[in-house]
């Protein structure tokens, strides 16, 4: 009678307060454990990525309702295997367990590694905060012959346990059902203000003297995990064999990198031709509109650059951005992405970087906004700012590349000077930059998962968090900068550089018409070679023009988004560079070209 009656009594309690209740959880794991897998079921269409606050490392939140009423923030955090490593994504995973408000924590953990995993679980245990252990990625485990007694494991640690496959769904009702379990009910939540909650060793950012529980992992696992004798080689296996071994993996990887970058180019072809069709109507309606304003001419200036605007961004900036990110999610989703990094690193760090810039390197020819972003997969701020000189400086997008062919094939200019000057320029700048500040011991470590099929509502819910941001951020910033060039061009700010023909032509063998289009490229650099398309140049003038314009300055969006990510330190860094070395190119060319 007295349970019956406590029963009666605790649940209209929880139900007074369920529609205030706010709680906080932080899904913690190794590196491709299927933390984002799982937050992605979880909070579906309500996951952003974002910045964490002072850093470049990126953290996904989401908002899950809770089965007993209220709601719980989900935060995703960085792929860690101790929080004592030392990394950028360690500071930050240490800061969100430290100063944001954890009501729980769900620790994630590789059913195939369960040892490594259970370190980081025993570091987990000691901060006091409570938490829960999700077993993912049990059919990996049944394929190679493992068993995992999650009963036993929970029964060892004392706490809550699960196993899951997220990839498939499984699990992930029960999951949101234990959560729900486990946090507070609304009348027994703290307060969200007050200090950062200190850790076990005192510290409330950086651990660095959490004990050594290796041997501890050890004999808990042990415990709980059995193997098959003779399990026989899954297909998945013997093709990750081929693909790891340098003799069948370097060409089936470079086959894939092929295959990425022309389905890229294809869809972006594609897609430019749909949406130029699809604005057609729009752009006309432009065109009337500012024939009548004809009076006013600042006004048709900028009413006439504005379909400008929307051409390039919805033709070919937003089609290359949607390829590209679905590529990369894609080749995350296969674990073919670090495989590539790991063929590709000995190539890459002859410039500095590691192998997995290559991707952001390689995909910068298509659009350079989403692969500057996708610098933030690289190690260290030396390595993302190396990565995005690189792509900011040499690196011409899908629409430069064109418009710079078009020039050489008008004019008669040598193309393979131009693209060998590029090339030259990458080379020389990328191992200048290597050299400086590197460690004399450089290793790269990077985590090598299973190959398995991609989740399509994975890559869709990536794709989805990823490109959130074109409409509200890079879609009203390109207009913006169609227009300012607009209005530069055709109010004549530009005009004093004509009159430096003399010093021009002698210094980089350049009129100062054509010069006036180098400097273009400040505000837009696929606008630069368009300049030089309405010019009377030579064959030579067009070279060494088309070769200052595919080395100069980042183009405004391209600045903005650098100073966004890097800092302005930073930016300012890069266009000095970047103006030295496009005066250089210029110069030296002018010396060495002869007539033609």
């Amino acid at each position: 009678m007295d349970d019956t009656s406590d029963n009666l009594v605790q649940k209209p309690i929880r139900n007074k307060y369920a529609s205030t209740r706010q709680c906080t959880v932080a899904l913690v794991g190794q590196p491709n454990v299927g933390k984002s897998v799982i937050l992605n079921s979880l909070t579906g269409a309500d996951a952003v990525v974002s910045n964490y606050p002072g850093t470049t490392v990126e953290v996904t939140r989401g908002s899950l309702a809770l089965p007993l009423g209220g709601r719980a923030t989900v935060i995703d955090t960085p792929g860690v295997y101790s929080l004592q490593s030392g990394t950028d994504e360690q500071a930050v995973t240490q800061r969100i367990l430290a100063e944001e408000k954890i009501d729980l924590i769900v620790d994630v953990c590789d059913a195939c590694n369960l040892e490594r995993s259970l370190r980081l679980t025993l570091e987990l245990l000691g901060l006091g905060i409570p938490l829960v252990v999700v077993v993912n990625q049990m059919d990996m485990a049944e394929e190679a012959g493992i068993s995992v007694d999650v009963s036993k494991l929970a029964s060892s640690l004392q706490i809550r346990s699960m196993s899951m496959i997220a990839l498939r769904g499984e699990g992930i009702t029960e999951l949101r059902s234990l959560i729900d379990e486990q946090l507070p009910a609304a009348d027994r939540i703290a307060p969200t203000s007050g200090n950062a909650r200190t850790l076990p060793c005192g510290r409330s950012r950086r651990c660095s003297t959490c004990p050594d529980n290796s041997a501890a992992a050890r004999q808990l696992a042990s415990g709980v995990v059995s193997r098959r004798a003779n399990t026989p080689v899954s297909p998945r296996a013997k093709l990750e064999r081929l693909v790891d071994s340098p003799l069948t993996g370097i060409p089936l990887l470079s086959l894939t990198v092929w295959a990425a970058f022309r389905l890229v180019v294809t869809f972006m072809t594609l897609a430019e031709n749909m949406m130029e069709s699809a604005l057609a109507p729009v752009i006309t309606g432009f065109a009337r509109l500012t024939l009548s304003l004809a009076r006013y001419p600042l006004l048709k200036t900028i009413l006439a650059a504005v379909p400008d605007g929307l051409v390039l961004p919805l033709s070919v900036v937003m089609p290359a951005m949607i390829a590209i990110y679905l590529t990369m999610a894609v080749l995350e989703d296969t674990g073919l992405l670090p495989r590539i990094a790991i063929t590709t690193d000995r190539l890459m760090s002859s410039i500095g970087l590691p192998g997995q810039a290559v991707i952001p390197i390689v995909l910068g020819f298509g659009c350079k906004a989403p692969a500057i972003l996708g610098t933030r997969a690289l190690p260290g701020k030396r390595e993302r700012f190396i990565a995005t000189c690189l792509l900011a400086i040499t690196v011409p997008c899908a629409a430069s590349l064109g418009i710079i062919t078009g020039v050489g094939q008008s004019f008669g200019a040598s193309l393979p000077i131009i693209y060998g000057t590029m090339a030259t320029v990458f080379v020389l700048l990328g191992m200048a930059m290597g050299r400086s500040g590197r460690s004399a011991d450089r290793e790269m470590v990077l985590e090598i998962p299973p190959l398995r099929w991609p989740a399509a509502p994975n890559i869709m819910a990536k794709l989805r968090m990823r490109f959130a941001g074109f409409f509200t951020h890079v879609l009203p910033l390109l207009v913006v900068t169609s227009v300012a060039v607009r209005v530069l061009v055709e109010t004549g700010v530009l005009s004093f550089v004509t009159r430096l023909s003399p010093l021009t032509s002698r210094i980089f063998g350049i009129s100062g018409e054509a010069m006036a289009a180098v400097l273009v490229s400040i505000v837009q650099r696929y606008m630069a070679p368009m300049v030089l398309l309405n010019l009377p140049l030579s064959a030579r003038e067009a070279t060494i023009a088309g070769s200052m314009v595919s080395v100069s300055l980042p183009c405004l969006p391209v600045a903005l988004l650098i100073g966004r990510e890097l800092g302005w330190t930073s930016l300012a860094k890069i266009v000095a560079l970047a103006a030295g070395l496009s005066l250089l190119t210029g110069s030296v060319l002018n010396a060495v070209l002869p007539a033609f």
